[in-house]
C-alpha cells in the first residue's frame, strides 16, 4: 500500500470519526459526558477504517490523472 493511499484512508477515517463525536455531542443527556464524545470517535474510527480502506472507490480516485475530473 502507498504512503499515499494509506493518508487519504486515515483522513477519510478520522473524518467519519469527528462527525460521529459531533453528533453525539447534540444528544442533551450525552453532551455533559465528554468520554463518551471522545470514545463515539474512537469507535467510529475503528469501525469506518476497514470499510475506508476497502472502499471500491477510492483506488479510481487516486488513479485518475488530475485535470480529466
Amino acid at each position: 500500500m502507498s504512503a499515499r493511499r494509506l493518508a487519504l484512508d486515515l483522513s477519510f477515517a478520522a473524518y467519519v470519526a469527528l462527525l460521529a463525536g459531533a453528533a453525539v455531542s447534540f444528544v442533551p443527556p450525552l453532551a455533559d459526558v465528554p468520554v463518551l464524545n471522545a470514545g463515539a470517535a474512537v469507535a467510529a474510527f475503528l469501525v469506518t477504517f476497514p470499510a475506508a480502506r476497502s472502499a471500491s472507490s477510492l483506488p479510481a480516485l487516486l488513479d485518475r490523472p488530475a485535470g480529466l475530473g
